[in-house]
C-alpha cells in the first residue's frame, strides 16, 4: 500500500497483503489531510480479511471529533474480469453497511473516478491528465521499490 498525498487530495494503491496497521495509517492521512480520497486497486480484486474489513468500516463512518474532511471515496478496480467486477460488489455491499461519513462510489476507470471527485469538489483538474499522472506516480514507485 501506498499513500501519497497531493494538496488535499490523498491516493491510496492498495496492492496484496493490506493490513489493520495499513487501513489505520491510510485513515490517518485521510481524516487529517483529505477533501478527497482515491483508494486504486491496480491489480484487480484481493481478499480483504475480516480484521481490515472492519477497520477499514471504521475510518468511513467519520473522524473521531466528527469532523468530516472528505468530500468523496472513489474506489477503482480497472482491470477487466470476473474478480474485479466480484470486488467492486464487495466493496458496494461494505460501503452499504457502513453508512460512510461521505460520500462513496466505486469506479471501472481512473478517469471516471476523478471525474466524479472532480464534481464533488474534492479534487481539481482534468480527469484524463490526473489519471495519467497517477499512472506515472504509481510507475514511478514501483520503480524505486523494484516491484
Amino acid at each position: 500500500m501506498c499513500v501519497l498525498v497531493e494538496g488535499r487530495a490523498s491516493l491510496v494503491v492498495w496492492r496484496e497483503g493490506v493490513t489493520v496497521e495499513h487501513i489505520r495509517a491510510m485513515g490517518e492521512v485521510t481524516a487529517r489531510d483529505s477533501t478527497g480520497t482515491l483508494v486504486w486497486l491496480p491489480e484487480g480484486g484481493t481478499r480483504v480479511p475480516d480484521d481490515v474489513r472492519q477497520e477499514l468500516a471504521e475510518i468511513m463512518r467519520g473522524t473521531p471529533d466528527g469532523i468530516i474532511h472528505n468530500r468523496g471515496l472513489a474506489y477503482v478496480l480497472d482491470t477487466p474480469g470476473f474478480s474485479a467486477a466480484i470486488a467492486r460488489t464487495a466493496i458496494t455491499a461494505l460501503n452499504l453497511l457502513a453508512r460512510p461519513a461521505y460520500p462513496v462510489k466505486v469506479f471501472s476507470t481512473l478517469e471516471a473516478a476523478f471525474e466524479w471527485l472532480v464534481a464533488q469538489g474534492a479534487v481539481k483538474g482534468d480527469p484524463g491528465s490526473l489519471s495519467m499522472q497517477v499512472r506515472a506516480a504509481d510507475d514511478a514507485h514501483r520503480a524505486r521499490v523494484g516491484a
